[in-house]
């Protein structure tokens, strides 16, 4: 299992001859976890609630019709790409049920299009849905957002909290910072001393940073395996 998925390999969905959507996923996994289409671009994370394998024994475990998320999210994101748009691919997410418990950040091409969904398992609708503000900085969370394995609105572990850190260093940063100086930022190791968090939000468990753009349907992943 382990060799499975610390590789990533990219994809990416025609209706010839143009490219309605790409992925960057783990190789032996079906569907997509960070995949960007003409209508939106999504990355979702499982909630941390044990080992990867918890994930598909949850799902076999179900007694409803409910697929993992990562099948359902291919399904919902190409059904609307190229005819729908970005609220949407939020609608279809929102009526969706999962088998296990998932935090899925979307962003569209617009001004204000992007949401943090919280789905549980087996339910429709999401909770505590938090939709950017792009106008108003001082708003939760404001023009960025950021959630890793848990819910956003709680403590994350001080030997995972990724989120407090890198919620604050964009903070710093501030809305017009530079792209490169973000992606940058993003690949800072997070590291743990003593009972103090040092440098940025990289866990050392990472495997791979994407950027993923709506307007041109692009992907640009660094690779963090040590080889």
């Amino acid at each position: 299992i382990t060799a499975l998925i610390t590789f990533t390999r990219t994809q990416q969905i025609m209706t010839s001859p143009v490219v309605v959507a790409r992925s960057v996923q783990f190789l032996g996994l079906l569907g997509f976890h960070t995949a960007v289409s003409q209508s939106a671009a999504i990355s979702v994370n499982a909630k941390k609630q044990g080992e990867p394998l918890d994930v598909l024994t949850a799902c076999l475990a179900s007694t409803s019709s409910s697929y993992p998320f990562f099948v359902q999210i291919r399904s919902l994101l190409l059904s609307v790409s190229g005819s729908g748009s970005f609220n949407s691919v939020v609608t279809s997410i929102e009526k969706a049920s999962f088998c296990c418990p998932a935090y899925l950040t979307l962003t569209g091409a617009g001004k204000g299009e992007g949401v943090i969904l919280t789905k549980r398992r087996e339910t429709t609708g999401s909770v505590n849905p938090l939709w950017l503000d792009c106008n108003n900085e001082t708003a939760p969370q404001g023009w960025r957002g950021v959630v890793t394995n848990y819910d956003y609105w709680t403590k994350s572990p001080a030997y995972d909290d990724r989120q407090h850190v890198a919620s604050e260093a964009l903070d710093s940063m501030g809305q017009g910072s530079d792209l490169k100086a973000i992606v940058q930022m993003l690949q800072t190791t997070l590291s743990l001393r003593g009972n103090n968090i040092t440098a940025g939000p990289l866990n050392p468990l990472t495997l791979f940073t994407s950027i993923l753009s709506v307007n041109d349907t692009t992907i640009q992943t660094t690779n963090h395996l040590k080889t």
